[in-house]
């Protein structure tokens, strides 16, 4: 049973198969196998076949799943749904995703992390060449929020985000859809797919 249930998440987290997409968002290996990001707990379970149950956690959910596996190591994952903030659902949907390894599975975590994504970055470039600073180093997808959107979205999401200083509006509009970074101090990955989770949103309001 523990084995099975290692495969499966496994299988879920990451998955190899490049180029598939998330309806059209995002390459795979940056999102949850069988359970796209902005996705509600009870639709994540039923797609990915996992079992167990999503605790209350302020406005949103966590599901923990103990003796799952990442990168080549086993540890505990742990799922987060929380409200995007976008519209008035307050329905919280998948947003980020944590792994928990023992410390002397990191260097191979990495290693194995560079294989699929390769070297971690500290910035990204948006399409006028700024770094943009990302802390700690990070792999990213190339997808972005702005290359997600159509023009309509672009302007709902601009109207959302309000009077926002501009600049830090441009490096949300601009930045990736789903960062990994890997939290070297405290054994523990965080995928977040947070901005993946509010193109979904913005992309069913504009329908």
């Amino acid at each position: 049973m523990k084995k099975t249930m290692v495969m499966l998440v496994s299988a879920m987290l990451l998955s190899g198969c490049g180029g598939n997409t998330q309806s059209g968002l995002v390459d795979e290996k940056f999102m949850l196998h069988s359970a796209p990001w902005g996705e509600t707990w009870e639709k994540v379970s039923e797609t990915a076949g996992l079992s167990g149950t999503a605790e209350e956690r302020g406005r949103g959910q966590i599901a923990e799943l103990d003796n799952t596996e990442f990168l080549g190591v086993e540890g505990t994952t742990i799922l987060e749904f929380d409200v995007t903030g976008i519209s008035d659902d307050e329905t919280p949907v998948l947003v980020n995703a944590y792994f928990r390894y023992n410390d002397e599975d990191e260097e191979r975590l990495i290693a194995e992390g560079e294989k699929i994504y390769g070297e971690r970055k500290d910035f990204f470039l948006d399409e006028n060449g700024v770094e943009n600073p990302l802390n700690p180093p990070a792999w990213y997808s190339e997808e972005t929020v702005e290359g997600s959107l159509t023009a309509a979205e672009k302007e709902k999401y601009s109207e959302i985000l309000g009077d926002i200083e501009q600049t830090r509006a441009d490096a949300i509009m601009r930045g990736p859809l789903v960062v990994i970074s890997v939290e070297e101090d405290s054994d523990m990955v965080r995928v977040s797919g947070n901005d993946a989770a509010i193109v979904k949103e913005l992309k069913e309001l504009t329908e």
